[in-house]
């Protein structure tokens, strides 16, 4: 019988007001949010599958806080044929 690995998720908010020296990574500033939760089905053998989604929120990319960015949201996803001591995968 096949198992399903149970899906995840994190959220993680960032309390950072405003941009400085000890918050800036280089010229850049952290994003206010970051999320990622995913979905595997992953059995010992036949058809495997997964989706992931990952979220990075508005932020600075400057210490003045004057050049804002756009947050966004990136998807991929993949399945497979597992066939005991070898596979075949598609990700993308």
């Amino acid at each position: 019988m096949p198992t399903t690995t149970p899906s995840s998720a994190t959220i993680s908010p960032i309390s950072v007001a405003r941009c400085s020296s000890s918050t800036g990574i280089g010229s850049r500033c952290p994003p206010h949010n970051l999320a990622s939760a995913g979905l595997v089905y992953l059995p010992a053998k036949g058809f495997n599958a997964n989706a992931i989604v990952n979220y990075v929120g508005s932020r600075f990319l400057d210490k003045r806080n004057t050049a804002p960015a756009e947050s966004y949201t990136t998807w991929s996803a993949g399945v497979g044929y597992h066939f005991g001591h070898a596979e075949v995968r598609v990700d993308g």
